[in-house]
This record gives C-alpha cells, structure tokens and sequence, in this order.
C-alpha cells in the first residue's frame, strides 16, 4: 500500500487534544534533544500512534520547540510547533505569532508554509497535553503545523544569528556561491520587508536567506514591542542593503 502523506488538516486532526510526552533522546551540556510519542493518560505509550506519526528534534526558541513530521516511514513537508509552555504570561504567543504570520503572508511576504496560502486553516492551532521526563503533570500547551525547512549548511536556507544580525546579508554574500548574481532578487525582497513592516510594525523577527534565488523567507515573529525598536529594526535592513549597493557597484 502507498505511504501517502497525510494532509495538514489530517495532520491538525490527529493531534488535537492528544497526549504526548516528552522524552530527551541527547543531552550535551545544556544542549538537549528531545522527542515526542504518543501516550494514554496514564503515561503508557500508544501501541499505534495516530497517522503512525512520529516527531524528530529540530530546534527550541524561546516559547516553542520544533520537531520534524514523519508519518510512518515518510518524511512529510510538515513541522510541529509545540510551546513549551513553561509561564503563563509569556508575551511571545503562539496565537500572536500565528496571526502575524497570516497577515504577512496575505502582503505576499515570503513566509513558511501554510501561512503563505489564502486559506489557513482555522483550527490551525491546536491545543495539546504535554508531560515531561521530570514530571507527573500534564500541561496544556499550544501546537501548530508550519513548513517543514532545511536549515545549514547541507539546506536550502541560512539562518541569520541575532547576534550577528546586521552582518547576516554580507556574510550571506561573502559565504554563498551564487549569492552576488542574485543580489537584485535578495535587494527586492528586503525593500518588501521593509514596506510592510513601517505600515504595521509586529516587533522583532527572524529570516532565512534562500540559497537558491537569494530571497529571503521571515518566520518567528514577535508581538511583543517590548525592547524593539522599529528605529533599530529599519537600521538593520538599511544596512542590508547598504551592503548589498556597494558589492553591486564593486561587481559592475
């Protein structure tokens, strides 16, 4: 029978309201990977887990982790955003995020999946019950499923480091082949981000640098203007394409 790959409402469907426990699978230093199974409410692992999902580490923010979608064998184009679900004051939410990625998406913004398509789903956001290794208590955290990227230097896309932030697009052009002859595409794309975000600003964010046409995708946003600044957010897309202007003149 063919692995056919469940679809995001398949997906929504399968975790909503679910019971699942953390378990770490690494753990160097303060560095931990972690992954999620499906349990009862008594803590006993399912025997067949809905869809056959399984979920494989890729990352952790400040209020989520994000693991990979496998769907039996089959490596889906989904990722599941889980908040971690740690304060309850927390003023990064999934909700905010959600929303400003849909509104971005509707600019024609790059954004991940499916906040790029007109018609998000709904129910996108799903709320989950999570245990941890430590603990005995479930918790009700929020999930959603988001575009499943390859990140590194064997991926598609660059992550910028905020601590280096304002050096990320000439780093980019200095690291990546190709990245000079596709200088006017990335310059389009900034120029685009910087219009939608002076008419409604949405705080801090982070972008990817796409290897294979130079644009750039943004993703995980902030609601919260707390600390951000639209002055040094400008600045540092002003310097962007400061950068990208003289190696243009250099090139030509």
């Amino acid at each position: 029978m063919e692995n056919k790959e469940p679809t995001l409402e398949e997906l929504i469907s399968a975790v909503k309201d679910q019971h699942l426990c953390r378990k770490v699978v690494e753990k160097d230093g303060k560095f931990v990977k972690y992954t999620l199974v499906f349990v009862d409410d008594t803590m006993k692992e399912l025997v067949s887990a809905p869809l056959n999902l399984s979920f494989v580490f890729l990352g952790s923010g400040f209020n989520k982790t994000i693991f990979g979608v496998n769907a039996g064998t089959r490596t889906t184009q989904w990722a599941l955003a889980v908040e971690k679900g740690t304060s309850s004051n927390q003023v990064h939410t999934v909700k905010a995020e959600n929303t400003i990625l849909t509104r971005l998406g509707s600019t024609y913004l790059r954004v991940p999946g499916p906040f790029k398509r007109i018609d998000v789903p709904k129910e996108l956001i799903s709320t989950v019950n999570v245990i941890f290794d430590e603990d005995k208590t479930f918790i009700k955290c929020s999930a959603y499923f988001m575009q499943r990227l390859t990140i590194g230097s064997e991926g598609r896309f660059v992550e910028m480091e905020k601590s280096e932030r304002e050096n990320f697009i000439r780093k980019c052009l200095e690291e990546i082949p190709d990245a000079k002859a596709r200088i006017q595409h990335t310059i389009d794309t900034i120029k685009k981000i910087k219009e939608v975000y002076n008419e409604e600003p949405w705080a801090d964010f982070q972008v990817l640098y796409d290897k294979a046409d130079g644009g750039l995708l943004v993703f995980d946003p902030s609601a919260s203007q707390i600390g951000i600044r639209m002055k040094d957010v400008n600045q540092m897309l002003d310097k962007w394409l400061k950068d990208l202007d003289e190696e243009r003149g250099l090139s030509s």
